[in-house]
């Protein structure tokens, strides 16, 4: 059991690209910076497509039923292909995210962080690269 959990973690902490694991952990390593910030951000990519599979699911439960009344093995390859057909997509959307955000915090890293500007800056700025920000000793 040890030697188990030893190679999953060995693996956890080496980035895999295609990883869901790092899909997911790369927007919570984001998110962590800086929550209040970050949540209401994360929250407006992910709710339309948790809404939309919310919305959905009473049909899949239909079709299901409907394909249990036929053949077992013929509801279950279909929850199978759907639930695998869900999980691609919450994984592709985390990675398009991910991507989104990270273009968001270059952005902003270009400027100086504001407690240490000679000028006054709003968010906006860091995050459309705006304003004239000047930083102490330059």
């Amino acid at each position: 059991m040890n030697f188990l959990f030893i190679i999953l973690w060995r693996h956890s902490i080496i980035y895999d690209p295609v990883s869901a694991y790092w899909s997911f952990r790369l927007l919570a390593n984001i998110l962590f910076t800086n929550p209040s910030y970050w949540e209401p951000t994360i929250r407006d990519y992910l709710m339309p497509y948790e809404d939309r599979l919310i919305n959905l699911q009473p049909v899949i439960d239909s079709v299901a039923l409907a394909l249990y009344d036929i053949s077992k093995n013929l509801a279950v390859k279909f929850l199978t292909s759907y639930s695998e057909s869900a999980a691609l997509g919450a994984q592709e959307l985390a990675r398009n995210t991910f991507a989104d955000l990270a273009t968001m915090m270059a952005k902003i890293s270009r400027y100086p962080c504001p407690s240490y500007n000679t000028t006054e800056a709003n968010e906006e700025d860091f995050l459309t690269g705006s304003g004239d920000i000047i930083a102490l000793g330059t």
